[in-house]
């Protein structure tokens, strides 16, 4: 049984909402060391790899085929690029003391599962996506740190009175009738804030590679070398 990609999506969206990659590696497997990266001496293996791009390319076979050399080869950089700032910010969330328990893990499989109606339509689907319900609540514990981290950098975003009552002007469905003053200016500020948050994630982000000791492998040469910096603007 062939799984939909709308479904294939509803995993996508709860699962990797950091990394957009659809690729495999352009090299025989043996060729890849069998560490890929190192972020703050935590190592991103090869077996994690692999399997990262094995699960993206599941979701379109043909865009891989088709690549030439040189684009598979800056594919699998960006793919290993977006891992390495995926563990930098599940660090980072650590650090800040966020944690996510497996109540609300457990939470976001059912309700993952219950969009599957068809019986073993949710089985076939993670299989399809070279994935296991242990994996997956492990990689979605991380993506619910990152989730929250991310929340309270973006509340941090200061916003002016002055632009609140500016787009209460211009926007006055954003908010409900039954909203008091206080509240409806509470939601403005965090509607301006999430329009804010993807520039300032990248200035962010940026300094989170700036400061952290990471290494890099390159399919151009050697295994392993330093990177002072990640490219966090594709």
């Amino acid at each position: 049984m062939s799984t939909s990609l709308s479904h294939f999506s509803i995993i996508i969206i709860l699962f990797f909402q950091i990394i957009t990659s659809t690729v495999t590696s352009p090299q025989d497997p043996s060729d890849l060391p069998e560490v890929m990266a190192k972020i703050n001496g935590v190592p991103i293996t090869r077996e994690q790899f692999e399997r990262r791009l094995s699960q993206s390319r599941s979701m379109n076979p043909s865009k891989y085929d088709s690549m030439t050399g040189e684009e598979k080869e800056r594919a699998v950089l960006r793919t290993l690029n977006a891992m390495i700032i995926r563990e930098l910010e599940y660090q980072e969330a650590l650090r800040n003391g966020i944690g996510v328990n497996d109540e609300e893990v457990e939470k976001e499989f059912q309700d993952l599962r219950r969009r599957y109606t068809a019986e073993g339509e949710f089985s076939e689907a993670l299989k399809e996506f070279h994935i296991t319900p242990e994996k997956w609540k492990e990689e979605m514990k991380r993506t619910m740190a990152i989730r929250k981290l991310e929340d309270k950098m973006a509340r941090k975003i200061p916003i002016s009175e002055n632009e609140i009552n500016e787009y209460l002007k211009i926007d006055k469905e954003k908010t409900t009738s039954v909203e008091t003053g206080k509240e409806k200016k509470e939601k403005i500020r965090w509607i301006i804030q999430q329009n804010r948050w993807g520039e300032v994630r990248k200035a962010w982000l940026k300094g989170l590679a700036e400061n952290a000791d990471i290494w890099r492998w390159s399919p151009s040469g050697k295994d392993l070398f330093p990177l002072p910096g990640v490219d966090v603007t594709n």
